[in-house]
């Protein structure tokens, strides 16, 4: 019985060395086996670092590519805004103008003055205070390197769709002295002007969405900003395309006429004040 039991207390005892044995291998195996799963995940970081690596190389190299032609789109989408406001800033010039005029006639009789006072007046929206004025007693000399140009117009309807130009006018502040406004009378067509003077013609030869009806009358207001390449600033320097010369980036406006930018034309039926005789 005691061998027995000693034979089984020293089976127990083996079995707890194997078991330890058995445990110490299975701990080994098990930092072994973690210390390569390290590995392999440094491994696969480093992969990883790699791409990540490379992927920025690519946005870097798309970002180069890609900034300059954003700038241009930028550059390209502020001239169209500016372009739009310089339009939509005439076309309120010529409305406010019309409406002046309009007003003045519905008691006496147009005169020039009236014409340039109106102009000073509306024009103000887009040159405040005396930015309209020649800074100089002869040629272009502006606070911009544009000025204000008015062309207004006296219209009879014909038989047949057509219609006589009874008469013209123009203001304009060049080659005058400081705050003042320079006006005449059209004797002929004006290369400055979208509208084409006439006698018993087709309406639209005049202008292309003219329409006035036999023995009617109607009025049109042409109001513009006029550059040349000889105009001046207030410093007396000057610049060579319109682009510069109207704040653009990219752009270059289109001249509608000689020297002529963003015009605007209104047309109505005018008041007693308005007759075919010429301004005064």
């Amino acid at each position: 019985m005691t061998g027995g039991g000693k034979d089984l207390k020293n089976q127990r005892k083996s079995r707890d060395y194997q078991y330890k044995i058995f445990s110490f291998i299975k701990f080994y195996i098990k930092k072994i086996l973690s210390e390569k799963a390290s590995i392999l995940s440094d491994k696969r970081i480093k992969k990883i670092l790699a791409v990540t690596s490379h992927c920025r190389g690519a946005i870097l190299i798309e970002f180069a590519i890609c900034m300059p032609v954003l700038i241009i789109l930028l550059f390209y989408v502020h001239d169209l805004i500016k372009i739009k406001r310089y339009y939509s800033q005439t076309e309120f010039v010529a409305q406010q103008m019309a409406n002046i005029l309009q007003n003045i006639a519905k008691t006496r009789a147009i005169k020039r003055d009236d014409i340039k006072h109106a102009a000073a007046l509306a024009y103000l929206t887009i040159y405040p205070g005396t930015t309209m004025y020649n800074l100089q007693d002869s040629g272009s000399y502006h606070y911009f390197f544009h000025m204000p140009r008015v062309y207004i117009y006296y219209i009879k309807g014909k038989s047949d769709g057509k219609a006589s130009t009874m008469w013209g006018c123009y203001a304009n502040t060049y080659n005058i002295k400081f705050a003042s406004w320079r006006s005449d009378v059209l004797s002929s067509n004006s290369s400055y002007s979208v509208i084409n003077m006439g006698t018993n013609i087709i309406q639209s030869n005049i202008y292309p969405t003219l329409k006035v009806e036999e023995e009617r009358s109607k009025v049109i207001i042409e109001v513009q900003l006029a550059w040349g390449s000889g105009y001046a600033n207030s410093n007396g320097e000057k610049v060579s395309s319109a682009r510069e010369a109207f704040g653009l980036r990219l752009v270059n406006p289109k001249p509608h006429a000689t020297n002529t930018y963003f015009p605007a034309v209104v047309t109505f039926i005018p008041n007693s004040g308005f007759t075919e005789d010429v301004p005064q």
